[in-house]
């Protein structure tokens, strides 16, 4: 986090500090759901599914890898990898 205030909370850092574009390196994303919905509940079986399509379609068109995921009822957690190698090819550089 970034520098603290005093008697706040830590303000966050902006995404371009954190992510290295000449680097490869992981990341755990997590996403979760409020109010107590639960949209990937086990009666709703095709949401997941549906999840998992998304998942793939979005790391190709995002260049990076899926290490791991876990889609839960109300909420998805994911791993992924950025590689500068195969990022270069696609944009041109």
């Amino acid at each position: 986090m970034g520098p603290l205030r005093p008697n706040q909370q830590p303000l966050p850092i902006a995404r371009n500090h954190l992510v290295d574009d000449i680097a490869a390196g992981c990341f755990h994303g997590f996403f979760c759901c409020v109010r107590r919905t639960f949209p990937c509940s086990d009666d709703i079986v095709y949401r997941r599914d549906w999840v998992r399509n998304a998942i793939r379609s979005a790391a190709g068109a995002f260049v990076v890898d899926v290490l791991a995921y876990a889609v839960m009822s109300n909420r998805l957690h994911l791993v992924v990898r950025t590689d500068p190698v195969l990022v270069a090819p696609v944009d041109g550089r």
